[in-house]
């Protein structure tokens, strides 16, 4: 990475899938000298409801419980209604900043009816990670995160919205690293190209699948 400032990296819990079934070893290819790594309360409730006997729960909660991801929410404290919401008391959550506060409200129509499971509304958990990683990288294993117009809307706001999935296909062929797919969707400054930007291992072109 160039300059000292570290990229901030959040992590969608569905991309945990993916860095499971590739092993990849997320501190080698996002050393914290040029990395920040970081998910969202709503994700890790989304990873704290997979089944036991899934091996992907363990390896992400382990994860995050060791510190090498970070845990981020907006502070505030339970307005009743929803106990997972994207906050935390006193010396956890992060004051908002005033983008993430427009987006948030320029979005409430995209909320949908609380699910039974979760007990957070449809499109809830990934409209915070977005609010979170505003004019940063995402990474998700998803062609739409949310919805369209959430997607649309934290990509006009700068944020780069990875999906990794492609990366997984690429990999199969070309043998490229995650970071090294990452850091050349950065490249492009349109953010939605990163989804299917690659670069050819033979050549050393970045190309456009």
């Amino acid at each position: 990475m160039n300059g000292s400032e570290k990229r901030v990296v959040y992590i969608d819990s569905c991309a945990f899938n993916v860095l499971f079934d590739e092993e990849v070893k997320i501190m080698t290819e996002f050393p914290d000298v040029d990395f920040r790594l970081k998910t969202t309360k709503g994700v890790v409730k989304e990873l704290e409801d997979i089944s036991v006997d899934k091996p992907i729960k363990n390896f992400a909660l382990e994860l995050i419980n060791s510190g090498k991801i970070h845990v981020d929410s907006f502070f505030g404290f339970s307005d009743g209604q929803n106990q997972y919401r994207h906050i935390g008391g006193f010396g956890e959550g992060n004051f908002i900043r005033g983008t993430q506060n427009h987006f948030l409200k320029k979005t409430e129509n995209t909320l949908g009816s609380v699910k039974k499971k979760s007990g957070v509304r449809n499109n809830e958990t990934d409209r915070d990670l977005l609010a979170h990683g505003l004019g940063q990288i995402i990474l998700t294993a998803e062609t739409v995160l949310g919805c369209s117009e959430l997607k649309q809307l934290a990509e006009s706001r700068g944020t780069w919205i990875i999906n990794i999935a492609k990366w997984k296909e690429t990999i199969q062929s070309k043998q490229i690293t995650l970071r090294r797919y990452v850091e050349n969707c950065l490249v492009y400054s349109l953010p939605m190209l990163c989804m299917v930007v690659y670069i050819s291992n033979t050549t050393n072109t970045l190309q456009i699948k």
